[in-house]
């Protein structure tokens, strides 16, 4: 009797941390990076699993993080397996963190608040020389 494939279902909310501390005032619904890293490796090594599915809902997370979770997913690709995002409500972050799964399904009822990436240098000496003042 030959097995159906299996798919591995992740839910990403609240934040993503380095590392879970237990306190008193600590937040069990937290992400730990580390444990969702290797639970995308193991899912890559197993025979059985065919497709990963990333829920991300209300999300904190960092650009470095993603770049992480990233290059967890490229391998994942890499081993012939598939991958989708399901975004409920996105910004930058969460988009760019869904860009890393082959598919993205937005929720119906979702939005996604996409405002770009944008860096702005302003040069002040040439003004400031003209004004014949400088810093001393």
């Amino acid at each position: 009797m030959r097995r159906r494939p299996l798919y591995v279902v992740l839910t990403l909310k609240n934040a993503v941390v380095e590392e879970r501390t237990e306190s008193l005032f600590s937040s069990k619904t937290q992400t730990d990076l580390l444990q969702l890293l290797t639970t995308i490796d193991a899912a890559r090594r197993s025979r059985q699993v065919k497709l990963l599915i990333l829920n991300i809902r209300n999300l904190s997370i960092g650009w470095a993080q993603i770049e992480e979770i990233h290059a967890e997913l490229d391998k994942f690709h890499e081993a012939g397996k598939r991958s989708i995002a399901i975004l409920q409500q996105a910004d930058n972050h969460l988009y760019y963190l869904a860009c890393g799964a082959q598919e993205i399904y937005p929720a119906p009822s979702g939005g996604l608040d996409l405002v770009g990436l944008r860096a702005e240098i302003l040069f002040f000496k040439n003004a400031l020389d003209y004004l014949g003042w400088s810093p001393s």
